[in-house]
């Protein structure tokens, strides 16, 4: 226990700043199973327990929610009453549009900090958006607005956001059971009939991927269990299939029979804590949801990378007699070195998400 103590005083040990405010998301949220959310103290401290350890593997720098340069803020109101909120940049130049990423923030990593600037968890959205001629969204994901602290230190608030992946993984999001499968579907219907019209281009019909760091790296996956009619393909960066990072609960969506799967980049480092802490080979649960999930067989080959970057693919995935638009494609590829960030793995010759987008965008 006082080991679990001593973690919990490093959770939210920065100062939160916020330039918006999506409304008291901690008002009215009930649960997938219709009910409302009590404000459980013993809940909240369970979670908090769980949690501390992703929260102390969070960036150091000061949480703050802004606008991302370029991005427009949108927002909606979610099947559970909610007020959500995603941000969403269309290519300079007025070049052909090749397609639309999704990028998904790890827990208690700011939009900002993933859509904008170069922090240590950004994806260069919005020059690799440019760059490639895609669309980029970037939702964000559930939290209370009301802050509790326990033990003195802040364990429920903005910068506390993170997604329901499965697992018990993360956060409040996960506690309430939040439906944010659902959420990533409207915010695409929304995209499609609205927004994307609104700002004077229309919706992709392929080439639409979800990219995640962290624990948004399992809810990509996640995405290719269970959107799989809504996406080309997913990127998971610091994350690996089948693994809620050490919550220990059920992945129910990971079982073969449910998930039908999507081509996958998926980027690791050989010194990221959580995978060196789990003992964990970066091939193995890569490799398991490239056979059990998408049915590649044989031995995947080795793919020419940068210098210190390994890679190996399947080119070519499915059951027997499928379609050659059926087929899926998937890459590992191990970053020697690199921590559990997004920057460390943005090498100038062969970063995540240029990389990414090349591979699922070859697939199609």
């Amino acid at each position: 226990m006082l080991a679990w103590i001593l973690a919990l005083a490093a959770v939210g040990a920065g100062t939160a700043e916020s330039a918006v405010d999506p409304g008291d998301l901690g008002a009215c949220a009930p649960t997938s199973g219709g009910g409302t959310c009590a404000d459980d103290q013993d809940d909240h401290a369970l979670l908090a327990l769980r949690a501390a350890r992703l929260s102390a593997n969070a960036s150091a720098t000061v949480w703050r929610q802004t606008t991302p340069e370029g991005f427009q803020k949108w927002t909606l109101e979610s099947d559970d009453c909610q007020t959500r909120t995603y941000y969403v940049y269309v290519p300079e130049g007025g070049g052909k549009i090749k397609g639309m990423v999704l990028f998904l923030h790890g827990y208690t990593v700011s939009i900002d900090h993933t859509c904008g600037g170069d922090s240590a968890n950004a994806f260069s959205a919005k020059a690799q958006a440019d760059q490639k001629g895609f669309i980029a969204v970037c939702p964000e994901g559930y939290y209370k607005k009301d802050t509790m602290t326990r033990f003195g230190r802040k364990q429920f608030g903005p910068d506390r956001v993170g997604w329901n992946a499965g697992g018990g993984c993360c956060g409040v999001a996960a506690l309430l059971k939040i439906n944010d499968v659902k959420f990533v579907s409207n915010v695409l219907d929304r995209l499609e009939d609205t927004v994307l019209p609104t700002m004077g281009v229309a919706y992709p019909r392929q080439n639409v991927f979800a990219f995640g760091f962290s624990t948004g790296g399992l809810f990509a996956y996640r995405l290719s269990c269970e959107l799989t009619d809504r996406f080309d393909g997913i990127a998971s960066v610091g994350a690996q299939w089948d693994y809620a990072f050490g919550f220990g609960g059920d992945i129910h969506w990971t079982k073969p029979s449910l998930c039908a799967g999507l081509s996958v980049w998926d980027g690791i480092g050989t010194n990221d804590k959580f995978l060196v802490e789990s003992n964990m080979d970066p091939g193995d649960k890569w490799g398991a949801y490239s056979t059990d999930v998408l049915h590649c067989a044989g031995e995947p080959k080795a793919v020419p990378a940068a210098k210190g970057v390994e890679c190996k693919a399947y080119e070519r995935c499915g059951t027997a007699g499928a379609s050659e638009s059926e087929l899926k494609r998937s890459e590992l590829c191990v970053y020697e070195g690199a921590t559990h960030e997004v920057k460390a793995m943005r090498t100038a010759s062969y970063g995540v998400t240029d990389t990414a987008w090349d591979f699922l965008y070859e697939a199609r």
